[in-house]
């Protein structure tokens, strides 16, 4: 073995090790992907193999990236603001570099049949750890601390949030001396924030719907009873990842999950054997979707707090603070207004916002407390965010972000399209539909700069663009 192919495998068991890690500790996950993808541009750049990224799909994806990252660097030399550099959006950014570890190695098919192990290997992860936290009422991501110190509610380390309890069983969370009854909970894994965590179910559970819809030609279409139990593990799978994305409650996740699915069914039927009669089978389709639906609402509205849950993701529960997003947005507007060129600077936009809530509180002094109420630390918007901490050009780059992946995305069903749902299709193919996730997640909350939700859709994004 010469010593390129030994330090390139020696750098794909230290990126791997890292994309496990995703779902488990940012921190570890960071940094082995960081050292990984540096080091294997390095590797690439002194061997002269760096051609590899020589493509316009590759390019593409990087180009507006870049663009944003000078364009954040012009607003912070502008602003003279360099104290909390590694602490701003800047940051963000480099999340993009798994991409280039990601798009390389799945490239490589040495690689690649290990890769797609790894690939349904964190999906697993991910699943168990959240059926996990759908049924202990503290966080994950604390675990040490209680460990240490006690299992207990406390202000330091919150628990998660009870959906609802389930009295009727027969045990009880017995935590020092007070006894809780066990229930359902809102996970948020090791993630921190269940929305966080439920970006990232969001992006796996499109895979899973995709698997499982290769098993539902199999048995439902073509009639091969042989796929009965392929299709049961994947349905099961499925409704799995749709629980905890249910329970998450992370309303973005789901919307931008949502538009994904309609897009990826939508183009299910369209690639179907034309022998098939597609208007009859969409038409049963719905029939099958309506009574699932129906029952699912019956199961709903028997009991009060799945009740609250449904209609706090649909914006309809009697007590919310969607107001908030109103008066972020509205903020975020003023300030965008206020820097047209260059936006407030990456880091600065929770100062500038509260500066902006003073300054409307002179005139409506009324609005003091829910002013004070709103959480400011982001737009809850990805393009406004942009707008306010880089001005108008980030707003355009982001827009080019967007516009050349979904161009490549479109271009992809074009040419392609016929062998996303065929028998030996690469798996990895499904996970081009992600800059459509993440355009619609975006719309009400910050996804685009979300640490592990963007490492993963990097991570994904990169082994789908290798084989185009």
């Amino acid at each position: 073995m010469n010593s390129f192919s030994f330090l390139e495998k020696l750098l794909f068991y230290c990126g791997v090790t890292g994309v496990l890690a995703i779902p488990l500790s940012l921190s570890i996950s960071q940094s082995l992907l960081y050292i990984s993808s540096f080091s294997l541009i390095l590797l690439l750049v002194l061997y002269k193999k760096i051609q590899i990224y020589n493509k316009p799909q590759f390019l593409k994806s990087v180009f507006p990236i870049v663009l944003l990252f000078i364009i954040f660097l012009i607003s912070l030399i502008y602003h003279k603001d360099f104290k909390n550099i590694y602490k701003t959006e800047i940051k963000d950014l480099f999340l993009i570099f798994p991409f280039f570890w990601s798009y390389y190695y799945f490239s490589n098919t040495i690689y690649k049949e290990k890769l797609q192990k790894v690939l349904f290997t964190l999906f697993i992860i991910y699943l168990i750890i959240g059926i996990v936290a759908l049924f202990i009422p503290f966080r994950l991501s604390n675990l040490l601390y209680h460990f240490r110190y006690g299992f207990f509610f406390t202000g330091e380390k919150r628990f998660q949030h009870l959906s609802f309890s389930l009295d009727f069983l027969p045990f009880h969370w017995n935590l020092e001396g007070i006894s809780y009854p066990p229930g359902i909970y809102m996970p948020v894994g090791f993630s921190g924030t269940h929305l966080s965590f439920g970006g990232q179910i969001a992006i796996i559970s499109i895979f899973f719907l995709y698997i499982f819809l290769f098993s539902f030609y199999d048995f439902f279409i073509t009639r091969n009873s042989s796929k009965k139990n392929s299709f049961i593990i994947r349905l099961f799978l499925l409704l799995i990842s749709l629980t905890i994305l249910f329970f998450g409650q992370a309303r973005s996740a789901i919307l931008g999950f949502s538009v994904a699915a309609f897009f990826l069914i939508l183009s299910y039927f369209l690639v179907l054997d034309k022998k098939i009669n597609k208007f009859k089978l969409i038409f049963k389709g719905m029939i099958f979707l309506i009574l699932i639906f129906a029952v699912l609402l019956i199961i709903i509205f028997q009991n009060e707090n799945l009740q609250h849950i449904f209609f706090y993701l649909i914006g309809l529960e009697k007590k919310h603070t969607d107001y908030q997003r109103m008066v972020v947005w509205y903020l975020s507007f003023e300030l965008f207004l206020k820097n047209f060129l260059l936006g407030v600077g990456p880091g600065n936009f929770e100062h500038q916002a509260f500066l902006e809530i003073l300054q409307v509180l002179k005139t409506k002094p009324q609005l003091w407390y829910e002013m004070y109420q709103t959480e400011i630390m982001h737009a809850h918007n990805d393009f406004l965010h942009l707008l306010a901490i880089s001005g108008i050009l980030g707003g355009i780059f982001l827009l080019l972000f967007f516009y050349l992946q979904l161009k490549n995305l479109f271009i992809f069903y074009q040419k392609y399209s016929l062998q996303i749902f065929e028998r030996n299709a690469d798996l990895t193919l499904i996970f081009l539909i992600l800059p459509l996730f993440l355009l619609f997640a975006g719309i009400f909350q910050c996804y685009f700069l979300e640490d592990r939700t963007m490492m993963l859709f990097w991570f994904l994004y990169g082994s789908a663009l290798s084989k185009i």
